[in-house]
């Protein structure tokens, strides 16, 4: 079967499912298509991992072809990951208002979901 046709169908098990990709591409060396490929990163459907994106390995190089690819679900990762600066915000606001418990809850939340380190960047960028 010519390459292109292997791309189709690859691309298309991947757009039905991100685990049915990883199958194929597991048990068949003709099937191989990576991520590097346009049609293949473009159409994967990464929705089990827009709530949990680290679950995959090799996150950043997995969504930098995704992203270079224009793969939508990633740009959805992407952006929910680029929020945690005003969910910081929020939560300070809330403390400031007077709101103490809930902007502490919001801000245990963001340490607990992005780790400390990344709520201190938060307050630098802030």
């Amino acid at each position: 079967m010519p390459n292109g046709m292997l791309r189709l169908i690859v691309s298309k098990v991947g757009a039905a499912s991100s685990t049915d990709y990883c199958n194929t591409v597991l048990t068949c060396k003709s099937l191989n298509f990576s991520l590097d490929d346009p049609l293949i990163a473009k159409t994967l459907n990464i929705a089990p991992l827009v709530e949990r994106p680290h679950l995959v390995n090799r996150y950043e190089k997995t969504m930098e072809s995704l992203l270079a690819a224009n793969n939508l679900d990633a740009h959805y990762v992407k952006a929910k990951r680029d929020h945690k600066e005003a969910k910081y915000l929020y939560g300070v606001l809330h403390m400031a208002l007077g709101m103490i418990e809930k902007g502490k809850k919001i801000l245990t939340k963001l340490t607990e979901d992005e780790g400390l380190d990344s709520v201190e960047m938060s307050w630098e960028n802030i």
